[in-house]
Formats: structure tokens, sequence, C-alpha cells
């Protein structure tokens, strides 16, 4: 079967649907109107058969009278014996291609003879485009002969009673599409004939919709939206990283010039790390240096604490530890790599990190500890007041229960003598890593960190764990902005309490008095009903995907290659909420400790028997009692995930 080509059409242009049985001409039409029947190539391929040609569909733009039209050719689809899936697959495309509008419907059929054929392909486009698409429909005689085409009125006399009721029932639209046999393209009958048909086209009175046109539009403007707001997404973060790199930059060339200052602190670093034992390894008894020369090990580490994070031409890098996620031991072992490798000297040293560690090799690029290779990879090394590379030597695995995971404003340590990243388990890019920790960077420094135990940081939860975004509120910002102007109302009421009383007014105090407590209960009310009704809005739910038991991951609990997410009654859920001053609060908890609701405002509620096993946490790792009640927009479940959510919980 051959395919016809197709060319570039204007998806905001209304449409010209030609149509007809098979070998009425409406290829012929269509290239008619184009002015591309006398082309090595035209625009739309003919054939004398009675067989399509195609079943697709064929598009091509055409520009008459400062309009742009999309020309639709459809042979085979209206009048194919065989309803197919490839045939209603292409009935729908072509309805894409019309969601613009269609400015007229060219019905093509021989002038000597309306059979029952025709009927039929009439009734099989009332029925797809509605009977009003009939207001809109052209009748185009084709076939005609050489006295029909030069004088309308002998092929008017022709028509008999079918075709007469036809022509009337589309409003008396109709036209000729001459024959090139009898009258060539360059013959004034011929180009007279033309000018009648687009001239009837263009007295057509707006274009042809309907609700599934509309539908299809809106999609496509949707589709087109939201990929321009990706790509401005896209370039503004592109903004934000690159002034991220300038400023450290910057930071950089300023301890370059600070060099001469830094040399005897540099040597007394290097001369204390020459005491570090072989068998220390990056874990509860891993070291680090303080800014102070003080070796240390890593569950000795406090908020706050300045180290060494990197060292660049002899100059010694220190970054404080603004935040620790998670330190203590693990109800469970998990698999750790030890890198083993040899200094410049000749001493053998190790580094012991969990496996999705990231390390820094050579170039400054970062990859897992596991995927090291033993003689081939070098890893940079602190010697001789200098980062040096060295090639490893093994890679072996041990299992502990016991680690810390804590991050520096820089985001390295160099940890037994080894430059390290701060991220584990995340994608490999320092540089994004850092981008999305710069909000809580930005946070600690005005409210520092109190989080120092055994639980996951929430930020860290979110970020660095495989988590994943399913639910964003689409009125997160409005609930914010409602709960801050309630709270700045109450605390004015408060705040010019003391005015009334101090007004030079005939009012006496105790109907002062009375006024001020009205006006405090009327904002205070106000201010917890707002709090009440919005208190329960979410606006995001994180799928924590590292949490849930699924089969989708491996015995270590890294998600397998090529596996889709699923949720299931025992997925790990985040709920972030916002508290009484609009700031975030997190609770997270088992899909499986959800019910529905049926108080207002709300929809979901935890179960009873979970209620004490659920806690919330604010913004700074802080415990808080949790959230009982959740609001989402149940209309927002387009994504296969939320689906899954809804199922499980109703």
């Amino acid at each position: 079967m051959k395919v016809n080509k197709s060319f570039p059409i204007d998806i905001n242009a209304p449409t010209i649907l030609i149509v007809g049985k098979t070998g009425a001409g409406k290829s012929t039409l269509g290239n008619y109107l184009l002015k591309s029947y006398d082309n090595e190539n035209p625009m739309f391929d003919v054939s004398d058969s009675f067989e399509s040609v195609t079943k697709y569909s064929k598009f091509a733009l055409l520009n008459t009278k400062g309009q742009s039209y999309n020309v639709v050719d459809t042979p085979g689809i209206f009048d194919t014996n065989d309803i197919s899936d490839a045939t209603t697959k292409e009935i729908i495309r072509t309805i894409v291609n019309c969601c613009s509008g269609i400015k007229a419907i060219l019905f093509v059929f021989e002038a000597k003879r309306f059979t029952k054929e025709q009927k039929d392909v009439i009734d099989g486009i009332v029925k797809l485009l509605r009977e009003e698409s009939k207001q809109y429909m052209i009748a185009v005689f084709s076939h005609c002969n050489t006295r029909q085409t030069e004088k309308t009125d002998q092929l008017k006399k022709s028509w008999n009673a079918d075709v007469r009721m036809f022509v009337n029932s589309i409003g008396s639209r109709w036209a000729i599409s001459p024959n090139s046999e009898l009258f060539p393209p360059d013959h004034p009958v011929h180009q007279l004939r033309t000018t009648e048909l687009l001239d009837t086209i263009d007295r057509i009175d707006g274009v042809y919709t309907n609700d599934i046109f509309i539908k299809i539009r809106k999609k496509l403007e949707d589709a087109t939206r939201n990929a321009k707001e990706a790509e401005e997404k896209r370039q503004k973060d592109h903004d934000i990283l690159e002034k991220i790199t300038n400023e450290t930059i910057t930071k950089l060339n300023n301890l370059m010039q600070k060099a001469q200052e830094y040399d005897q602190t540099a040597q007394n670093i290097i001369d204390s790390l020459k005491e570090l034992k072989s068998k220390s390894c990056f874990w509860l008894g891993s070291r680090v240096m303080l800014e102070s020369g003080r070796i240390i090990q890593m569950s000795e580490l406090q908020i706050g604490d300045k180290i060494l994070s990197n060292i660049n031409n002899g100059i010694a890098k220190f970054s404080d530890v603004y935040l620790i996620g998670h330190i203590g031991k693990l109800d469970h072992k998990v698999k750790f790599a030890k890198i083993g490798f040899t200094k410049p000297n000749g001493s053998k040293g190790s580094l012991l990190v969990t496996t999705t560690h990231y390390i820094f090799c050579e170039d400054l690029s970062i990859t897992f500890a596991k995927n090291l290779q033993p003689g081939k990879t070098k890893i940079l090394i602190l010697d001789d007041n200098q980062r040096t590379p060295v090639l490893v030597d093994d890679v072996t695995n041990e299992w502990h229960d016991m680690y810390i995971s804590f991050y520096t404003r820089d985001g390295t340590v160099i940890a037994d003598g080894v430059l390290c990243s701060c991220y584990d388990y995340c994608p490999p890019s320092q540089t994004f890593m850092d981008f999305i920790f710069l909000p809580m960077r930005l946070w600690t420094r005005f409210r520092p960190s109190i989080h120092r135990d055994n639980s996951l940081h929430p930020y860290v939860q979110f970020f660095e764990t495989i988590s994943n975004i399913i639910y964003n509120g689409p009125l997160a910002q409005t609930a914010k902005k409602l709960k801050t102007f309630s709270i700045i109302t109450l605390a004015i009421t408060f705040a010019s309490t003391p005015l009334f009383f101090m007004m030079d007014t005939a009012m006496v105090t105790s109907a002062r008095a009375i006024m001020v407590l009205f006006l405090i209960s009327t904002s205070a009310a106000s201010t917890g009903l707002i709090h009440w009704c919005v208190s329960p809005y979410v606006a995001k739910i994180y799928h924590h995907l590292n949490l849930s038991p699924t089969n989708n991951h491996d015995k270590e609990g890294f998600e397998k290659k090529n596996s889709m997410p699923s949720i299931t009654p025992d997925s790990f859920i985040t709920f972030e909420t916002l508290n009484l001053f609009g700031r975030p609060h997190f609770t997270t908890l088992q899909i499986k400790s959800l019910e529905p609701s049926t108080r207002v405002f709300t929809n979901w509620k935890i179960k009873k028997q979970f209620e004490n096993n659920v806690y919330g946490v604010t913004m700074s790792g802080k415990k808080t009692n949790a959230k009982r009640l959740f609001y989402i927009h149940s209309e927002l479940r387009e994504n296969d995930l939320m689906l899954q959510v809804f199922k499980s919980i109703s």
C-alpha cells in the first residue's frame, strides 16, 4: 500500500475538509485549490482506480485572500468497507487536525449520479460531526461535461429530485470541479469555476466547531503552554546554577589571594592527617579535621563544626556542618564499600562508605563507591598539601548497622584523607545537589537545625532519598497568603488595642472594652475559621520509593532498572501542609493508615488505630503533632500514581 505524504499545517488555521466516495475526484480538487495539479509531485496523489490510494488523510496548507486554511483530503476514511482500528485511529487523527474549526466541508460527487453510497457518506459525516455540520457543507460536482462546466444552469437543470433535495438541505451551496481534460488549469473556464468555489467558501460565516474540537484544542494549547513553562523553568534553573557557580569561583579566587595566610594552617592539617590510621573508615569511626587542626571521629560532629572540606593549590577550605541528616544505629545492616588505596609514600589507606555514596574522581566528577574500578579509577586524596590522584587498589564489601550522614555548606568533605561528596544515592551532579539543598542552607542560616538523632531529617528524606512529588495543590500559594493575611490582621488588632482606650471620645470605658473585645473576638474567630478550613489543605504529596516495599527493588533496596514505581497500601507518602503561621509542616505515613473523611473541607483522615504511630515534622526538623485530616483536589488524579493512591484509600 502506498502512503501519501503530508505537508506542514497551521494548527491555528481553520480546515477545509474534502470528502466523498473513492474515485469522485477529491484529490484532484485539492490539487486544483492548491495549484499543484500540473506539478511533477502534486500535493495529493491521484488514482484512476476505484480503490483508495491510501487510507491515511493528507494535509496541506492553502493561503488565499490573506487567509490560511488546512486542506484535508480524506480518501478511504468515510467510504471504507472495513471499519478497522487503523481506520478509527485515522478518523481521530483527522479530527485532531480540525480542532481550530472547519471552514467548509467539500462533498465531491459525480454530476451524473447521486447514489445510495454517496448518501451513506453524508450520513457518516453527519454522524461524526453532527447535524449542524451541514451548514458548512458545499456540494462539488465533478466529471461534468463541457456544456455543464461552461454554463452552470445546464448542470442545475440535470439534477434529479435527490440531488436537488440534498443541495437545498445544505443551503443551496454548490460549485463545479472542472475536468482538466476538457478545460486545462490555465483555461479561463477552469480558473472561473475554481474561483467560484473559493468565493463560496469565503462567504460561509464563521467556522464549525463542537465540544470535541474545543476539548482537543484546549489539550493542544495546554500541552504547548506546559512545554513553554517547562523550558522557562529549565532556563531559570540554569541561570540559578550559573549564578551559584560564579559565586563559588569568586570565593575560591578570594581564598587564593589569601594563600599566604593559610600556608601554616595547611601544613598543620597535613601533619595531623598523617596520624590517621589505615583502619579508619567512613562511618561513625571515620575521621575529619576541625578548623583548629584537631582530628575527631564523625560520631563527635556537632551542628556548626567547621571541618576540612577541600584543598586547592595548597589552600585549605573549611566549611561548617549545617545539617545532620542521620546519626546512630539502624534496625538493619547496610552494605558498605571499603575502598583501599596506596598513598604516594607507599603507606596504605582506606575509606568506608555506603555503596551509593559519591566519591570524587581525578577529573572532579563524582561516581558511586560501588562503581570504582580497582587499577583503573583514580580518586583524590590529601598528600603533601595538595589534592593528589591515586589508583584504587581494591573495593570490598562489609555490612554495618551504624553510620552518619551530614552536610557541609560546600557539599564536600575530606574523610580519612579522601575527597568525598556529602551526597548519597542521588543524581550524579554535585552542582545539581548543591542547588537542591540551597533552600536548607539558606534556612539554617536564620534558624539552625536541631536535628541529631537516628531518624532521617525530612528535607533529606525528600531530596536525597528516592522520593517523587506525585501531587501539587493548585491553591497552595493562595492558602499560604490567606493564612499570613489572617495572622497579620489579628496581630494588628491586638497591637492597636491601646489606641481605643487613648482616644478622646465620649464613650465610657466599659463600652470601649466591649468594642475592643468584640474586635479581637471577631479577628480571632476569622483567623481560627481560616485555619480550620485551610489547615488540612495539602500543598504537596511525596511518594518515597526507598521506604516503600515493592517488587521493583533489589535486595539492597535500590530500584531495579526499567521498572516503574508503584503504590501499595504499605507505601510511604508525605503530606506537606501549612501550620498556623503558613510554614511547611510534614506528615509521613503509610497509605494503609488513611481512610475517607466526611468532615467538610477534608476528604482523608488517619485511622484511629494509627494515630499514635504518626508524628509531624517542622522545616527545622523538630517533631510536632501530626496532621489528622487532609484535603486534596480529587479531580487532580491524572497521573497513575495518584490514581493508585485513591484506589488504595477508597
